[in-house]
């Protein structure tokens, strides 16, 4: 029989030292990325609350109907903003092109002054963010240069917005943005497919006729 060869000691902690090192700095560079994806968030929030307030003058006031849905009532132009495929990613790779988008949402608002926000979907690159806490914030600085202003928006959904591996669903997430003031969206058919169907009327202020529905 063959004698077995003894292990070298040395060897065998300078195995475990090498392991243990490279260990060591995976676990250091996970840790730096989730503080630098924190502080990036915050930092965007923050952004996304200095913009200077925006006066819009004669600015329409949604109302709720016998229902209890949202309308607006007007005889003039109805000045809509659509904001689609936004994509904030909320994470660390995406800090800089995520404030660059925050500060074309607010130069824009302050631009245009519209009656109303529309988000028609991929607010967010849902897959990217691993965190729910990261879901929330991205949502909250795409808002903010909205609500800060008093302006009423609505919201649907794209095919990012809970991409796999989003820890946060579209219910979820559709029920955070009604936190916020002016909020318009509901669910009108909540067993129908998706998440957030519904429509505002617009109504001409002499008798009930629609003038226009956005749905």
């Amino acid at each position: 029989m063959k004698e077995k060869k003894k292990k070298d000691p040395k060897k065998k902690k300078r195995a475990l030292i090498i392991t243990g090192s490279i260990l060591g700095v995976f676990a250091l560079f996970v840790i730096t990325v989730v503080m630098i994806t924190i502080i990036g968030d915050k930092a965007n929030i923050k952004r996304a609350e200095s913009y200077d307030p925006v006066v819009i003058e004669n600015q329409l006031v949604p109302e709720k109907d016998e229902n209890g849905y949202w309308t607006f009532t007007t005889d003039r132009d109805l000045k809509i903003m659509q904001l689609t495929d936004i994509h904030l990613g909320g994470g660390w790779l995406s800090l800089k092109k995520d404030s660059q988008a925050i500060n074309a949402v607010a130069t824009m608002i302050q631009a245009e002054k519209p009656d109303l926000v529309v988000f028609t979907g991929d607010q967010i690159a849902g897959g990217k963010i691993k965190t729910a806490e990261g879901v929330y914030a991205g949502i909250k600085a795409i808002l903010q240069p909205v609500v800060d202003r008093g302006i009423p928006f609505t919201v649907v959904f794209g095919n990012h917005d809970n991409d796999d591996g989003c820890p946060v669903s579209r219910d979820e997430q559709f029920a955070y943005y009604q936190t916020f003031p002016g909020c318009l969206a509901y669910d009108a058919v909540p067993e129908m497919y998706g998440t957030g169907t519904h429509n505002l009327p617009i109504y001409a202020s002499k008798g009930n006729d629609i003038k226009f529905n956005l749905w």
